[in-house]
């Protein structure tokens, strides 16, 4: 997690050649073989990334799903708030959740916690994204497609979680217009030791028809003054933020 960029770099097709790590493993509980490589996208046309280069990301990240421990602070950088307004500035609900002066306005030392007045829980009784509880607000906006990789670091063993849940995940985005290989539906899962690249072109629905010209402002998503962002539309280019937003419209759409 600590290494900067994704390896090996996303793709439109899956990757068939990095095996994941714990396969002999995960087929030992099993007791069958599943044949799969570090990628829990099966390969082929069927599961490629559809209209990958209309909609190649333009931002990615990248989280693990693990069991839950003391917060160790990696995104603290990255979050908007910067833990100084609200429930994480000074005098709120989160800002010194761990007790300790040195750690004021981050997240380093936090508990997993569903609430700072709930008991700690377990590292085998809750699952998170990067282990971390709260969980972090992943925020984008439309019309800029966006891949998250996401890693299965779940336990191999099955039973090691109390039995309250298998370890082959399967991530579902809600509000997207997301294509049918990324939707994270039932059975679309990958087992520990794997990861899965999900590309969310973040377009509104009805992509091919409405909004041709740009002229729509519900159609546009915010921006900060002076930002420039790349955009999919009729005219493929960086926009600048134009009164706090960046009109688009549809590619290769007929008025």
């Amino acid at each position: 997690m600590r290494q900067p960029g994704l390896t090996p770099f996303p793709s439109q097709y899956s990757n068939v050649v990095d095996r994941n790590p714990w396969q002999a493993q995960i087929e030992y509980f099993l007791n069958r073989h599943i044949g799969s490589s570090a990628e829990g996208r099966p390969p082929g046309k069927g599961w490629s990334h559809q209209r990958w280069n209309e909609f190649y990301p333009q931002n990615a990240y990248k989280t693990v799903q693990t069991g839950a421990r003391t917060n160790g602070g990696l995104r603290d950088a990255r979050q908007m708030h910067h833990y100084a307004v609200g429930e994480f500035g000074p005098g709120g609900l989160y800002h010194n959740v761990a007790g300790v002066p040195a750690t004021d306005g981050t997240a380093k030392g936090v508990e997993p916690r569903f609430h700072p007045l709930m008991p700690v829980q377990k590292h085998n009784s809750v699952w998170t994204f990067d282990g971390t509880l709260p969980p972090k607000l992943l925020m984008v906006r439309y019309g800029q497609p966006v891949l998250m990789r996401h890693y299965n670091g779940l336990p191999i063993d099955p039973s090691a979680n109390m039995g309250f849940g298998l370890h082959t995940i399967s991530t579902h985005e809600h509000n997207g217009h997301a294509p049918a290989e990324s939707d994270g539906y039932a059975n679309a899962f990958f087992f520990p030791g794997q990861y899965y690249d999900y590309r969310w072109p973040i377009q509104l629905a009805g992509y091919d028809s409405i909004n041709t010209k740009a002229e729509d402002p519900r159609a546009a998503f915010p921006c900060s003054p002076g930002e420039t962002l790349w955009t999919n539309d009729m005219s493929p280019s960086r926009k600048t933020c134009d009164h706090g937003t960046i009109k688009f419209a549809v590619t290769g759409a007929k008025p």
